[in-house]
């Protein structure tokens, strides 16, 4: 982005050079006609670990391709997730790539995601701007192949995916479990964000300073949907916040699917995302984030209706 300009597309945030090798090999350990993709990712970082992109191909046959999202921690990726084989058995191919510094990706001596989610803020935002690069880099190689894309977050992974479809339209229909937007939100009332609210209050930054954010934020986004432009800005989490992208895509092509006891997504920034998505469809379950696995086979349920009517 260059420091002379006052708004940007959102392409010029997410810039990256396209990937020119991605290496295809059979991987049939689970007799599910699968092949293993990998690619180095366009945005480089300090650990080596962390540059190489993995992603399981379950392959169908088909022309439409599901890439699946994973969350916060998590077992390797080649492992075959429940939605992925569900998904698969309906006729779809089926990828779950896996996030920046998580699983195969990450460092020596680190736990999986703990360098995604830290209490360094530029650390945080380029994890998760190398995390949207990556995606567009698969889009990349899925649309060279005639696939039609569609993405399936969960929690994290929902998180990413309510950014990426406001900016890679690409990805043309989508499913948001467990997730919204309104970081900061998450971040100051959500569960998951507690031991970053300590070092914060520790530091004297508190309520006080989180409701003036709120209320920068509000005013940072009535300049964005006005101007249909990215403002440039000092807090940087502006910038990968779905919210920051609603204006795209807008009625979004995607199916909320939320838990109505979340300790980790408030119940506000779900409606906030609703509203400024354009009221897409908005399903809750009795559950809290946890419990929610309980209902997987509603989800799927939900989620095949979706994809069989909104995505053609």
């Amino acid at each position: 982005m260059s420091e002379q300009k006052s708004t940007f597309e959102p392409e010029e945030i997410f810039q990256y050079q396209k990937v020119k090798n991605y290496r295809i090999k059979k991987f049939d350990k689970w007799g599910l006609n699968t092949y293993l993709i990998e690619f180095e990712s366009a945005l480089k970082t300090s650990f080596p670990e962390n540059n190489r992109v993995f992603a399981l191909w379950h392959r169908k046959n088909s022309n439409k391709v599901i890439i699946l999202i994973h969350g916060w921690h998590g077992p390797k990726c080649t492992y075959p997730c429940y939605f992925t084989v569900q998904f698969r058995k309906e006729g779809y191919d089926t990828v779950q790539i896996v996030l920046p510094y998580h699983r195969e990706r990450t460092p020596s001596g680190y736990r999986s995601g703990e360098l995604f989610f830290t209490v360094n803020e530029r650390q945080n935002y380029e994890a998760y701007r190398q995390a949207i690069i990556d995606l567009m880099s698969l889009a990349d190689f899925f649309q060279k192949e005639g696939f039609k894309i569609a993405c399936f977050g969960i929690s994290l992974g929902a998180i990413i995916l309510n950014t990426l479809m406001g900016v890679d339209l690409r990805y043309s229909a989508g499913i948001s479990f467990l997730g919204a937007g309104h970081i900061h939100r998450i971040v100051w009332e959500g569960f998951a964000g507690r031991a970053i609210r300590r070092w914060l209050k520790k530091r004297g930054i508190g309520k006080k300073d989180y409701l003036y954010i709120l209320s920068d934020y509000k005013k940072y986004l009535d300049k964005v949907y006005r101007d249909k432009k990215v403002h440039e800005t000092r807090w940087s989490w502006y910038y990968i916040d779905p919210l920051t992208y609603a204006y795209r895509n807008n009625p979004r092509n995607v199916l909320m699917v939320n838990a109505f006891f979340d300790e980790v997504i408030p119940r506000k920034a779900v409606y906030e995302t609703w509203e400024a998505f354009g009221y897409p469809p908005l399903c809750w379950i009795p559950a809290g984030h946890l419990t929610a696995r309980f209902f997987n086979t509603k989800v799927l349920r939900l989620s095949l209706s979706f994809l069989k009517i909104r995505w053609r």
